[in-house]
């Protein structure tokens, strides 16, 4: 028997987050110039180097992905978004997943629909440099790119708000 189910991941994140307030990540001593963006986006569409291994493999989708940054500190977690009912009054997923043709339309952010009001006109495109986790799931970038979102308030507020999308490989998200 093969049965296929929908579950919206909005009322699961909902059910999952205890947390009262979005905590901030750990601020640079020494910040970066970097231009205030409206979302960010973390391009993991290919196979990644596993850290820690000698192994490659895609990212895969979960519920509460973990970001990094190249030297393993951590950049993103669930508890760093705002909860349900906080208030900025929207439902609040963690991430949201797309696939690669879903950020290379044609319009002048290159997103359309559901993804350019989450991220915006000017968001932050990222590559992911590795993957971590038991199962691959959480994204690692480059310090760089890290100092990019975590020097501003502006760049960490989009944190808080969940305005963070995986690209992952088609395959992963079937």
């Amino acid at each position: 028997m093969i049965g296929r189910y929908t579950v919206f991941m909005e009322r699961i994140s909902e059910q999952l987050i205890r947390h009262r307030r979005a905590s901030e990540p750990a601020a640079p001593l020494i910040p970066v110039q970097t231009a205030d963006y409206t979302g960010i986006i973390i391009i993991a569409d290919r196979e990644l180097p596993v850290h820690g291994r000698n192994a490659r493999a895609f990212l895969e989708p979960c519920l509460f992905p973990k970001i990094r940054d190249t030297n393993m500190n951590l950049i993103y977690e669930r508890k760093m978004v705002e909860p349900p009912g906080a208030s900025n009054g929207k439902k609040s997923l963690i991430v949201r997943y797309a696939v690669p043709e879903s950020i290379f339309r044609p319009t002048p952010s290159g997103l359309e629909g559901e993804l350019a009001a989450l991220a915006g006109s000017n968001p932050l495109h990222i590559l992911a440099r590795e993957v971590f986790g038991v199962n691959p799931t959480d994204p690692v970038i480059d310090r760089d790119d890290a100092l990019k979102i975590i020097s501003t308030e502006n760049n960490r507020r989009l944190l808080r708000e969940g305005r963070v999308v995986l690209v992952l490989n088609e395959k992963m998200l079937r």
